[in-house]
């Protein structure tokens, strides 16, 4: 007993509150294409966290696999539940153990069965040699083929040229040939959001000539008999399966794939030569079965289960200890619908009636509403609550900004028992910038909600949000969020705070019962609460100044920027996923900055190494160096004038207790670089930029009571020069800068005046000549706005 609770305390202790780095899937998921998977090394880090080894790890709804695949490698005893017989067969044969030097064996003995036979079917003439080749890919405009591109097989004559006569008479011939073997003449399921029509085929999506290859290829497999070997080709063809399909776009600056999740042909594509890309197929499938034959070691407690999450009466109550599951999101991803492609030719039919999601399908009008969605979700819940131990966890990732579906996801797991502990935002690995500045777009990555079986029934959450009281959650939230992060915020980033938003519902005893969006919400409360600001030409969500002070808020873009600095400077060299880890630690849910804001920081103050690593730009090292040396001057220049003087380095750290009369204003004015006072009261102060961000420099100044009547000078070197013009350009900062200016001074100028001027009379005046506007070589003697 008291082990267990030993062990207990050590998951409560590892529970995840922050963002992981995803990284780029590995060989063994890059094998097969699926919809929607998820990084395998933050679903290895949540089980790591949330179980031990030995213990029971359930996805309810399998999908690519990825859940059982990471549980097996660490050891734990893993099962997969699906209504998808694709997604089963995608798992088995990810993880199963295969002798390479046997499958290279029974590649040959293929290779030497068709490779001659399919030749054929793509044979041209080289323009060179003139001899018989196998065209690579063919291009299509309107059904009508006009390019072929080959490379020789006999003089190794490479090129793209126009069909020709010949060519035509060719294929002719071969669309008056019969298909040689079975091929799925399945109906696929109408539905016009993923360009299916009423009467289209699994076999309307790939050419005449190619269902004919496809045939004699499968055939073969078919017939190869070691069944674990037969189920590993049998994956290599369903790899290369959408390669030999109509999918196959042809666009500008990039090769033949599957472009849009849907079966649209377009009119512009590829023709494929199977063969060929059943070799490139054949290649992954070798270098991701290497490694998994690697990482797992068996797959003797792996459990796979065609059925529905909604009935797992195989599994006993109670006897699972953790769950990590990614569910459907209502409409987002007809997963049966498009995965036909794959499981039709592998002769398995999907449980169609079982399926937990809302379509646009006419063939499945009994699963279209919201309605029978939330009905099975709910029971799907109650089955996962059943199977799990007391006191065990339960992870749900969801991507989708539909606030009802959201809804129905949380208020599903709270009406079968759970208790709604976290929900951590989950950026992407990567992201285009105008997905990020979208006004009012969809949310950038995944919702990660953690929930925890209590250790006796509990009733749940029971009262009701009524508009005006989720209205008021909601403003404030955004409010909140605004402020944390301190600057002007695109709407992605206040949708991908949904998490905080619930997590202040559930405070206040509501259960999640209201459908209004939140961008409806903001939109309402434009003008009153919040205002939009223009930043890079796009609308941003800012706090309206009429009726918010911004003294303490320092912009999380700058202390991003000083994190990052402040690990760059931490080691020789730093792996950018190292960078990100500590940026998500530091900075989690609604201050987690996008992929794309890090990699900007990076630009500006690091360089890459050798080792594929990132150093401190050696000028930027430098430079830090100096800081120390800059303020030394400035108390020396200070104490010249008559001033009493306070400075952030041994020596000058003056007793400076009655310079504020609160001890909050106190603290950050002690932040300060340099301070020149006389009587207790400030007239100058100083900030030396290598280590403080020009906002945090305003904001420890603004703690100064009378902070108007002082006199404020930034130390600026020439290598951020351009970064401090933009971001005096900022908003907020030009906004603070017009109402309360302050002097710029080079490094270059004071190191001059400094150096040549110290030894005569002079006025602290002087120091203002040198202000200079940031990013010009504009010299200001008087302090304009900027």
């Amino acid at each position: 007993m008291k082990t267990k609770n030993k062990q207990q305390q050590a998951i409560v202790s590892n529970t995840i509150d922050y963002a992981i780095p995803p990284h780029r899937h590995s060989a063994m998921y890059l094998m097969h294409k699926y919809w929607a998977r998820k990084p395998s090394n933050v679903v290895n880090e949540y089980i790591q966290a949330y179980s031990q080894e030995g213990d029971v790890v359930l996805d309810p709804f399998n999908g690519s696999g990825v859940t059982v695949l990471e549980a097996t490698k660490l050891g734990r005893k893993a099962i997969g539940v699906d209504v998808d017989p694709f997604s089963i067969f995608l798992t088995e044969a990810t993880a199963i153990k295969i002798n390479e030097d046997d499958m290279a064996k029974e590649m040959t003995k293929l290779e030497n069965a068709v490779n001659e036979k399919i030749s054929k079917y793509y044979e041209t003439d080289c323009d060179k040699c003139k001899k018989p080749t196998p065209v690579i890919q063919y291009e299509i405009d309107q059904n009508e083929i006009s390019n072929k591109k080959y490379q020789c097989i006999h003089c190794d004559h490479k090129t793209t040229s126009k069909i020709t006569t010949n060519d035509i008479e060719r294929l002719k011939k071969i669309n008056k040939k019969r298909i040689p073997h079975w091929v799925p003449k399945i109906k696929l399921m109408h539905n016009s959001r993923i360009n299916i029509t009423e009467t289209m085929d699994v076999v309307d999506l790939f050419s005449h000539r190619n269902l004919i290859v496809l045939s004699i290829l499968f055939n073969k497999i078919k017939k190869i008999p070691d069944k674990d070997i037969r189920l590993v080709f049998r994956l290599v063809f369903s790899t290369a399966l959408v390669q030999g399909s109509k999918l196959m776009a042809r666009t500008e600056g990039s090769g033949p794939s599957w472009k849009l999740r849907g079966f649209w042909i377009p009119p512009k594509r590829y023709e494929l030569n199977v063969w060929h890309y059943f070799c490139n197929a054949y290649s992954k499938v070798v270098k991701g079965k290497a490694e998994s034959n690697r990482l797992i070691k068996s797959t003797q407690h792996m459990l796979l289960h065609l059925g529905s999450a909604a009935n797992m009466s195989f599994l006993k109550d109670a006897s699972v200890d953790y769950v990590f599951t990614d569910p459907p999101y209502g409409d987002s991803v007809p997963y049966l619908e498009l995965n036909r492609i794959w499981s039709a030719w592998l002769d398995e039919e999907p449980l169609f009636d079982n399926e937990i999601v809302i379509t646009d399908s006419k063939d499945r009008k009994q699963k279209q509403s919201e309605k029978e969605y939330e009905k099975l979700i709910r029971l799907a819940y109650k089955e996962i609550y059943r199977v799990l131990k007391p006191e065990k966890y339960l992870t749900v990732t969801f991507h989708n900004t539909n606030i009802k579906l959201y809804n129905m996801m949380i208020r599903s797991a709270t009406i079968a028992g759970f208790d709604l502990e976290k929900s951590v935002y989950q950026p992407p690995s990567q992201v285009s910038v105008k997905a990020q500045m979208a006004p009012y777009g969809s949310a950038i990555g995944d919702y990660y909600i953690r929930f925890k079986k209590p250790k006796s029934e509990n009733d749940g959450v029971t009262n009701i949000a009524d508009s005006v009281v989720y209205e008021n959650i909601v403003v404030d939230s955004v409010k909140k969020i605004l402020s944390e992060r301190g600057e002007p915020t695109a709407s992605t980033h206040i949708l991908n705070s949904y998490s905080y938003i619930y997590e202040r519902l559930k405070e206040q005893g509501y259960l999640f019962t209201l459908d209004v969006s939140i961008p409806d919400i903001i939109n309402k409360h434009l003008g009153r609460e919040f205002i939009l600001v223009k930043k890079n030409n796009e609308d941003m969500l800012w706090l309206n100044p009429k009726m918010h002070n911004f003294i303490d808020m320092v912009p999380l873009s700058d202390r991003v920027e000083k994190c990052i600095i402040n690990e760059l400077n931490k080691r020789e060299e730093v792996a950018y996923d190292d960078l990100l880890q500590a940026v998500y630690l530091t900075f989690p849910n609604a201050l987690t900055p996008t992929a794309y804001s890090i990699k900007d920081v990076l630009t500006n103050y690091g360089e890459k190494t050798k080792s594929k690593k990132w150093r401190l730009q050696l000028n930027i090292k430098q430079i830090d160096s100096s800081h120390d040396t800059y303020v030394r001057r400035l108390c020396k220049l200070g104490i010249k004038y008559g001033f009493k003087v306070f400075g952030d380095v041994d020596g000058y750290r003056s007793d400076i207790q009655k310079l504020a009369s609160e001890p909050k204003r106190l603290k950050r004015i002690r932040e300060i670089d340099v301070i020149w006072y006389e009587r207790n009261t400030i007239k100058y102060v100083f900030e030396v930029e290598n280590s403080t961000g020009i906002t945090e420099a305003i904001v420890r100044a603004s703690n100064i009571e009378y902070h108007h009547k002082v006199k404020k000078v930034i130390l600026i070197p020439a290598s951020r020069e351009e970064l401090l013009a933009r971001k005096t350009k900022e908003p907020m900062l030009e906004k603070s800068l017009t109402e309360d200016p302050w002097i710029f001074v080079r490094y270059r100028d004071f190191d001059s005046f400094y150096d040549k001027q110290y030894r005569r009379s002079q006025s602290p005046k002087d120091i203002e000549e040198l202000h200079k506007v940031p990013g010009t070589k504009h010299k200001q003697k008087h302090l304009t706005t900027y």
